[in-house]
């Protein structure tokens, strides 16, 4: 049997009907190592967990299921924990790769960094995925539709970047201990980007490697909107939480 080299990592959380188009993409454009998939349910019930296994069929998927929702850093270091790959990827349920991803981010996996490609929606509109360290006012500009971050059209070292598609070695996750699961959602990528930065690691943006990815964060919407669901007080909290542990700017 050949020594996994690729472990794929995916948190979903009643997100059965995105991970059909996922498991599409892996059928369609597999990494050429041996590789497998590791897919932590947080609680989304039986029915989404037969759907999950139907969709996922016939790939070297590794279903764990959760009775609780721990949030999606816990959940992503669990998934780690059960991966066996000397490379990791985490990539949303909402994404979906495409030819030449994988090869592209395998020129990376050997180096001290955390890389991303690009990401588009379904109409090939380039994604902001890149970011400048948060600032209460900056995010809240952003909510506001203000503060847009311009994407980089080469390979470039960044501050952070969203953490929905990730490539990296595992000594790299190894050595920043993973997510700080004090975040159940939201800013745990920047906040491990933050310590990254610290160890000297580079968060590098590879706009020639390219994914696709749904249209719309969670994060996202408008202020008004997001006011109304409950992911909006999920964010305020983790800002809270990233503020307290690395102050204001």
């Amino acid at each position: 049997m050949k020594k996994l080299v690729l472990s794929c990592v995916t948190v979903t959380h009643h997100s059965q009907v995105v991970l059909e188009r996922l498991a599409a993409s892996l059928r369609a454009h597999p990494p050429a190592e041996p590789w497998e998939w590791v897919i932590v349910d947080n609680n989304s019930g039986g029915e989404a967990l037969a759907e999950m296994r139907r969709v996922t069929d016939g790939l070297p998927v590794h279903i764990i299921p959760l009775a609780e929702n721990v949030g999606f850093g816990a959940a992503n270091n669990l998934g780690v924990r059960h991966a066996l790959g000397s490379a990791l990827c985490l990539l949303n349920p909402d994404t979906e790769v495409l030819e030449g991803t994988f090869a592209g981010l395998g020129k990376h996996w050997h180096k001290r960094q955390i890389t991303s490609p690009q990401l588009q929606d379904s109409d090939g509109n380039v994604l902001e995925t890149v970011r400048r360290w948060p600032t209460p006012w900056g995010l809240l500009g952003r909510r506001l539709g203000r503060g847009r971050t311009a994407m980089p059209t080469q390979e470039t070292r960044v501050a952070w970047t969203q953490g929905s598609f990730w490539g990296m070695g595992r000594t790299v996750w190894d050595e920043l201990g993973g997510f700080d699961e004090r975040f159940f959602l939201f800013l745990e990528d920047t906040d491990l980007c933050r310590r990254a930065a610290e160890r000297g690691i580079d968060r590098v943006y590879a706009p020639q490697i390219v994914a696709r990815h749904g249209r719309e964060r969670l994060s996202g919407r408008g202020i008004w909107d997001a006011v109304r669901k409950r992911t909006f007080w999920w964010h305020v909290r983790s800002a809270g939480q990233y503020f307290w542990k690395w102050g204001l700017w």
